[in-house]
C-alpha cells in the first residue's frame, strides 16, 4: 500500500492509521508537563472486561502508550485519565471482570447439568437443584 496525505497536517502517513504527527501534537496538549503527571491509559481487549488499563510509563510518537509493568508492549489508548480518576476506573473495570467470571461459571454449570439431563445422567429435579445452588 502506498502512503496517503493526512488531511489535517498535510504529511504522508500509512493508510487506515492515525497520523503520528497529529497524535503527537494531541499528547503534547494533554499537559506540557506530562512527565510529571500520573496518567492511566485504557485500551480495547478481546476478552471480558473488553477494556484493560494501566499506569502510563511513556507515550510513543505514533500515539501509543507504554504501561508500567508491561515491558515491550505498546497499546493504542481509547481513553487517558488522570491519577485518581484512572485508578477508580481501573478498579471498576476489575470489578466488572470478577462479576463476569461469577456469572460465566453459573451459566457453565447450568448448561453442563442440562446436557447431563439430556443424556439421562441427572434427574430433572436434580439438574434444577444443582443449577440453582450455583
Amino acid at each position: 500500500m502506498s502512503a496517503v496525505m493526512c488531511k489535517k497536517c498535510k504529511t504522508l502517513k500509512a493508510p487506515f492509521v492515525d497520523c503520528p504527527n497529529c497524535l503527537s501534537e494531541i499528547h503534547k496538549k494533554i499537559n506540557p508537563t506530562v512527565k510529571n503527571q500520573i496518567l492511566y491509559a485504557f485500551w480495547n481487549y478481546d476478552l471480558c472486561p473488553y477494556v484493560l488499563g494501566g499506569r502510563v510509563k511513556s507515550f510513543t510518537s505514533d500515539g501509543g502508550v507504554r504501561i508500567e509493568g508491561m515491558p515491550g508492549m505498546i497499546f493504542k489508548p481509547i481513553a487517558i485519565l488522570p491519577d485518581k480518576a484512572g485508578m477508580d476506573a481501573l478498579e471498576m473495570i476489575r470489578e466488572i471482570a470478577v462479576k463476569f467470571k461469577k456469572e460465566e461459571q453459573k451459566l457453565k454449570d447450568k448448561y453442563r447439568n442440562e446436557a447431563k439431563f439430556v443424556l439421562g445422567l441427572l434427574e430433572k429435579n436434580n439438574a434444577n437443584n444443582e443449577t440453582s445452588n450455583s
